[in-house]
């Protein structure tokens, strides 16, 4: 799950990151761009790594494992 929103402004609500991936551990996330731009990578359920990215309410190019 994700939320953003513009420096001084309000929250957009929280969304699921697109793509459909299932994990126990928390996700680590970063921002790149002026925050406009996001890198999720997590480990599934199967131990191993994945990566989405893409804009905050916009689109995602969908997890990538290794």
């Amino acid at each position: 799950m994700y939320d953003w929103w513009d420096l001084g402004g309000g929250a957009n609500g929280w969304r699921e990151v697109p793509g459909g991936g299932y994990t126990n551990p928390s996700p680590t996330a970063s921002l790149v761009n002026d925050g406009t731009y996001a890198f999720v990578m997590i480990r599934g359920q199967d131990g191993n790594m994945y990566l989405n990215q893409g804009k905050p309410g916009g689109a995602w190019v969908g997890w990538k494992g290794n």
